[in-house]
């Protein structure tokens, strides 16, 4: 585990990548083609690591299943990310688009 990245690490990645996903997509979509695909490659070769049939059962072992459990659900939290700045977004204009029919 000496060369990969610690739990504290993967978890910083996830949670900074979605937020800046969910907000980016929320206020200004195209940010996104610029903040998405560190975290996205980041994640990417942590699975790849962890799938490797030579590395991924050390790393079981060293790590737990904690370790690999957090990498699947971060990777999953970045992937679908985007989504909710999409539906936090529509539902904000719902909501002001309400605002202005009850002042009219």
């Amino acid at each position: 585990m000496d060369k990969e990245p610690t739990l504290g690490s993967m978890i910083l990645w996830g949670v900074v990548g979605s937020l800046v996903a969910i907000f980016s997509v929320r206020f200004k979509p195209w940010f996104l083609l610029l903040a998405l695909p560190f975290p996205a490659l980041y994640f990417y070769g942590l699975i790849l690591e962890i799938n490797d049939p030579y590395v991924g059962p050390a790393i079981l072992n060293e790590a737990g299943t904690t370790y690999i459990y957090s990498a699947y659900l971060l990777s999953a939290l970045l992937v679908f990310s985007p989504f909710i700045g999409m539906i936090w977004s529509k539902h904000n204009k719902s909501l002001k688009s309400d605002a202005k029919i009850r002042a009219l």
